[in-house]
Protein backbone atom coordinates (compact mmCIF):
# COMPACT_ATOMS: atom_id res chain seq x y z
CA UNK A 1 0.00 0.00 0.00
CA UNK A 2 1.90 2.99 -1.27
CA UNK A 3 0.73 6.97 -1.98
CA UNK A 4 1.78 7.16 -5.18
CA UNK A 5 0.72 11.18 -5.80
CA UNK A 6 1.55 13.74 -4.06
CA UNK A 7 5.04 12.96 -3.70
CA UNK A 8 6.55 13.17 -0.48
CA UNK A 9 7.39 16.41 1.24
CA UNK A 10 5.65 17.90 -2.65
CA UNK A 11 4.09 21.67 -2.27
CA UNK A 12 0.87 22.12 -3.45
CA UNK A 13 1.16 25.36 -5.38
CA UNK A 14 -1.09 28.85 -4.65
CA UNK A 15 -4.38 28.39 -4.85
CA UNK A 16 -7.99 27.14 -3.51
CA UNK A 17 -5.97 24.25 -1.79
CA UNK A 18 -7.28 22.07 -4.59
CA UNK A 19 -5.26 18.48 -4.92
CA UNK A 20 -5.40 14.40 -6.19
CA UNK A 21 -4.52 11.82 -3.68
CA UNK A 22 -4.02 8.59 -5.36
CA UNK A 23 -2.39 4.98 -3.80
CA UNK A 24 -1.17 2.01 -5.51
CA UNK A 25 -2.73 -0.89 -4.02
CA UNK A 26 -1.29 -4.48 -3.88
CA UNK A 27 -2.67 -7.26 -3.38
CA UNK A 28 -6.08 -5.80 -5.00
CA UNK A 29 -8.72 -5.59 -2.61
CA UNK A 30 -10.80 -8.70 -1.52
CA UNK A 31 -14.20 -8.06 -1.53
CA UNK A 32 -15.02 -7.00 1.63
CA UNK A 33 -11.65 -4.78 1.93
CA UNK A 34 -11.78 -0.63 1.12
CA UNK A 35 -9.22 2.03 1.16
CA UNK A 36 -9.67 4.55 3.32
CA UNK A 37 -7.49 8.03 3.19
CA UNK A 38 -6.61 10.12 6.35
CA UNK A 39 -5.84 13.56 6.77
CA UNK A 40 -3.39 14.59 10.18
CA UNK A 41 -4.85 11.67 11.34
CA UNK A 42 -8.56 12.25 10.62
CA UNK A 43 -10.37 10.00 7.78
CA UNK A 44 -11.59 12.46 5.19
CA UNK A 45 -14.30 10.33 3.71
CA UNK A 46 -15.48 6.80 4.20
CA UNK A 47 -13.82 3.92 3.12
CA UNK A 48 -13.88 3.10 -0.44
CA UNK A 49 -13.19 0.42 -3.29
CA UNK A 50 -11.31 3.06 -5.59
CA UNK A 51 -7.79 4.50 -4.64
CA UNK A 52 -8.39 8.03 -5.45
CA UNK A 53 -9.19 10.72 -3.89
CA UNK A 54 -9.51 15.04 -4.86
CA UNK A 55 -9.08 17.07 -1.23
CA UNK A 56 -10.43 20.22 -1.57
CA UNK A 57 -9.59 23.60 0.33
CA UNK A 58 -6.62 21.83 2.39
CA UNK A 59 -5.68 24.57 4.48
CA UNK A 60 -2.18 26.44 4.43
CA UNK A 61 0.89 24.47 5.74
CA UNK A 62 2.12 20.72 6.86
CA UNK A 63 0.25 18.31 6.37
CA UNK A 64 0.17 14.18 6.95
CA UNK A 65 -1.37 11.99 4.55
CA UNK A 66 -1.88 8.47 4.69
CA UNK A 67 -3.61 5.57 3.13
CA UNK A 68 -5.00 2.93 5.20
CA UNK A 69 -6.70 -0.76 3.89
CA UNK A 70 -9.47 -1.48 6.21
CA UNK A 71 -12.01 -4.33 6.44
CA UNK A 72 -15.78 -4.05 6.33
CA UNK A 73 -16.12 -3.83 10.14
CA UNK A 74 -13.69 -0.84 9.80
CA UNK A 75 -10.43 -3.12 11.27
CA UNK A 76 -7.03 -1.59 9.78
CA UNK A 77 -5.56 -4.01 8.12
CA UNK A 78 -2.46 -2.52 6.26
CA UNK A 79 -1.83 1.19 6.19
CA UNK A 80 0.81 3.12 3.53
CA UNK A 81 3.74 4.89 4.79
CA UNK A 82 2.74 8.35 6.02
CA UNK A 83 4.06 11.36 3.40
CA UNK A 84 3.75 15.20 4.22
CA UNK A 85 2.22 17.67 1.51
CA UNK A 86 3.24 21.55 2.03
CA UNK A 87 0.11 23.65 0.75
CA UNK A 88 0.49 26.99 -0.01
CA UNK A 89 -2.71 29.63 0.45
CA UNK A 90 -2.40 33.08 -0.37
CA UNK A 91 -3.14 35.03 3.42
CA UNK A 92 -5.48 37.50 4.25
CA UNK A 93 -3.95 41.15 4.89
Amino acid sequence: LTITAPLDNATIPMGPGIFDVLADVQPPLKEAEFVALHLDSTPVAPPQKIAKWTLTYVTRGAHKLEVRRVSSPGQVLDSSAPITVFVLRPSAR
